[in-house]
């Protein structure tokens, strides 16, 4: 009976041993097959907090410390720390593969792409403009290299961090960028014509009930452009 338990904990020990080898060995590679699709990869990424924020690239490639995510978006509270993402991707799919970040809040985002001794990077964020994308969108869109053997995320914000990261093709990028763009609209339509309904409503009625709709409505009008990226674009 000893001996029987002894064995569970030995191949227990030996599981745990070969998870934090396979950590450090590397991690899986992502795989982009259907270009008329967009694969979310944020549960794929490792990530590593520095938060120092002095690490640079060069010591980030030889740091050991990246984990896997443990949830479905890589979040943090407000936070001063540089977080740094690690992915790697095989693009199957035969035509140019894309990078796009959200929310369009982030203040810095940067891609490294390493391929040998080569190191590419690439600048966008709110405190950068549009300077750089390839693409007119609200979110930060980067193209890959193909050729890349890792790709690097270096993300700050000021504000609440989390980190959605999408891979796909030009065409499907574009398609789902009008989509977004045209359901945003009808949205933003609807809030202003309930906005001056209310306002009609106070005016000629004078109840401050009226007046609250309207504050409310101002909140969710700023917290729409916040948060969609035309207020800070």
């Amino acid at each position: 009976m000893k001996l029987n338990i002894n064995n569970r904990v030995l191949i227990f020990l030996l599981v745990l041993a070969c998870a934090g080898v396979h950590n450090l060995l590397g991690q899986e590679t992502i795989s982009y097959e259907d270009k008329s699709s967009i694969l979310s990869i944020s549960s794929e990424l490792t990530v590593f907090e520095d938060t120092s924020s002095k690490y640079n690239i060069e010591q980030i490639i030889e740091n050991k410390s990246f984990i896997k995510t443990k949830s479905n978006v890589p979040s943090y509270s407000f936070t001063e720390s540089t977080i740094w993402c690690k992915f790697k991707l095989k693009n199957s799919a035969d035509e140019t593969c894309y990078l796009e970040i959200s929310p369009p809040i982030l203040n810095e985002v940067t891609l490294y792409q390493v391929n040998d001794n080569q190191i590419d990077s690439f600048r966008l964020g709110s405190f950068y403009a549009d300077k750089g994308s390839v693409l007119k969108s609200n979110n930060y869109i980067f193209q890959l290299n193909n050729n890349a053997d890792y790709f690097f995320l270096k993300v700050r914000s000021k504000t609440r961090l989390f980190i959605k990261a999408r891979v796909g093709s030009f065409d499907a990028l574009i398609k789902k960028t009008k989509t977004i763009d045209t359901l945003q609209g009808i949205y933003a339509g609807l809030v202003i014509m309930v906005f001056i309904y209310n306002l009609f409503l106070f005016y000629t009625n004078r109840e401050n009930v009226y007046l609250y709709y309207l504050l409310h409505l101002v909140n969710l009008i700023v917290f729409f452009l916040y948060m969609s990226g035309y207020g800070i674009k």
